[in-house]
């Protein structure tokens, strides 16, 4: 028998998970220019409360079919996942990551943020036993490589940006992890159920700090800051957080973790158009180097198959 070089194909449903993928952090490199428009209006955690708590409204009444759908009773188990990653991936990682804007360029903190594929290579094999293999090594050099490139070619910020930096890091980490725990959790929930409830925890918690340390949450805004408030909740969290959450379950979360490295590259463009933030050719070459990345990351690998 001989042997066959076989190339294998996307399926279907991987062209899919990684067009979703695609679109989710497109939406979600949005993000840091619109909460740069909108801080000077509504104190960091305050704006992250908010976001969250609209999120999970917004959800809340298609959540609440798909478990009453659900073949199995809710238990008190299923409401501590929903309570653990709520802490993670909101109050946590979502608090750090709006206040650490508030000390960094828009820019800075997407690249920052950006790194969160290699705190998702540490936690994936644990918790999902997704393997890491040689290739996608390779690739997390090259995406870490781009992210360093940008770096250097922004320098050093105003007075805070150690302390952005510190916290945007812990962001991701914490980001990184509900990712991973939000993937092990899909089969059992969805992700309608996981970002409404999540947000909702994790957004009421938020608005209990920043009632304690920004002052009384409940003021009038603006219809201009409620026009910017509804696209932060609908186009740059609902929609890319389940566009995101469908993607990690058709291309596995270390995969999938791979197409954060885009977002410094498109949110340093947004940052250009809208912010008239910097935008050089050295950030330019980064980018180039990240776009290698993920080509590595979503071409399939030749596979060796001996027939019967």
């Amino acid at each position: 028998m001989n042997d066959i070089h076989q190339t294998p194909r996307l399926t279907r449903e991987e062209l899919l998970g990684y067009a979703a993928l695609l679109m989710a952090i497109v939406l979600f490199s949005t993000i840091e220019v619109a909460v740069k428009m909108i801080q000077e209006t509504i104190p960091p955690l305050r704006l992250a409360a908010i976001r969250f708590i609209l999120t999970g409204l917004i959800l809340l009444l298609p959540a609440a079919r798909q478990l009453a759908m659900r073949q199995h009773p809710f238990t008190w188990a299923d409401a501590g996942v929903l309570i653990g990653l709520g802490l993670v991936g909101v109050t946590l990682a979502i608090s750090f990551y709006h206040t650490a804007l508030h000390y960094l360029q828009a820019n800075v903190g997407a690249i920052v943020f950006s790194a969160n594929p290699v705190f998702v290579a540490v936690f994936a094999p644990k918790l999902l036993g997704e393997k890491m293999t040689g290739r996608r090594m390779i690739a997390m050099a090259l995406g870490l490589a781009g992210i360093a490139v940008l770096a250097l070619n922004r320098g050093t910020g105003g007075p805070g940006w150690v302390r952005g930096i510190l916290l945007m890091t812990v962001a991701q980490a914490a980001f990184a992890l509900y990712s991973v725990l939000s993937r092990k959790y899909m089969p059992r929930f969805g992700a309608i159920v996981i970002t409404a409830f999540a947000g909702l925890i994790g957004g009421a918690l938020i608005l209990l700090l920043s009632w304690a340390t920004e002052g009384y949450p409940f003021v009038a805004l603006s219809l201009k800051t409620w026009g910017r408030l509804f696209y932060i909740t609908i186009v740059a969290t609902v929609i890319p957080y389940l566009l995101f959450f469908y993607g990690l379950v058709q291309t596995g979360a270390a995969r999938g973790s791979m197409f954060f490295f885009l977002k410094p590259v498109l949110a340093s463009a947004f940052a250009y158009a809208v912010l008239r933030e910097t935008l050089t050719s050295g950030m330019i070459a980064g980018a180039a180097l990240i776009v290698g990345a993920l080509a590595m990351t979503v071409i399939p690998e030749r596979r060796i198959t001996i027939p019967d």
